[in-house]
């Protein structure tokens, strides 16, 4: 499933596309070339389904996103919600049970 219909189901893609820096509509076209100015063996056009126009394999079309950005919208969905506690720079103190020993040591 892919990231768009997630943040969809959750009522987070307008949000995201609202603060993107690259527009929806963005060209996702992917290029091969034999060198910079050179012949064009293949071209694929709206690659990754990254399309403005309704399609129905899935609702959301994709959007090129920095991480950063995604991480920002995240994280003030989650902090909005009433059982959401920020927990960006707690540490985790044991993440195994008590006794677990990594297979190899001693």
């Amino acid at each position: 499933m892919r990231t768009r219909e997630h943040l969809r189901r959750r009522s987070i893609a307008d949000e995201l596309r609202r603060v993107s820096p690259t527009r929806a509509d963005y060209p996702a076209n992917v290029l091969f070339a034999t060198r910079m100015n050179g012949h064009l063996p293949a071209r694929f056009e709206k690659s990754f389904s990254a399309v403005t126009e309704r399609n129905d394999l899935h609702a959301e079309g994709a959007q090129w996103v920095p991480q950063h950005v995604l991480e920002e919208v995240l994280r003030a969905r989650a902090v909005s919600l009433p059982s959401a506690v920020p927990a960006a720079l707690s540490k985790a103190r044991a993440a195994a049970p008590e006794g677990w020993r990594p297979m190899g040591s001693a």
